[in-house]
């Protein structure tokens, strides 16, 4: 896996493909049909086909709070 600093990650295929998981100060994007992974830090917005996610979107709509550790890691097309 590779850890990267920006503010937009960009991820081809559409959002329904992906899950996200907050491991601390960063996020790991895997995508649902082969397991690649991506972790990723300072990403306020992720791009997909379908279109561009706000960070404060899928932690709002996440169960967890911000800063949280997640247990689980959510599909990004459920938290929009």
């Amino acid at each position: 896996m590779l850890a990267l600093a920006t503010t937009l990650c960009s991820s081809p295929g559409a959002s329904t493909g992906y899950q996200i998981l907050r491991q601390g100060a960063h996020f790991e994007i895997s995508r649902l049909t082969n397991g690649d992974a991506v972790q990723r830090t300072e990403v306020e917005r992720f791009e997909f086909s379908d279109g561009v996610i706000l960070l404060d979107d899928i932690i709002g709509n996440s169960p967890y709070a911000p800063g949280d550790h997640w247990l689980e890691p959510p599909p990004i097309g459920g938290l929009v």
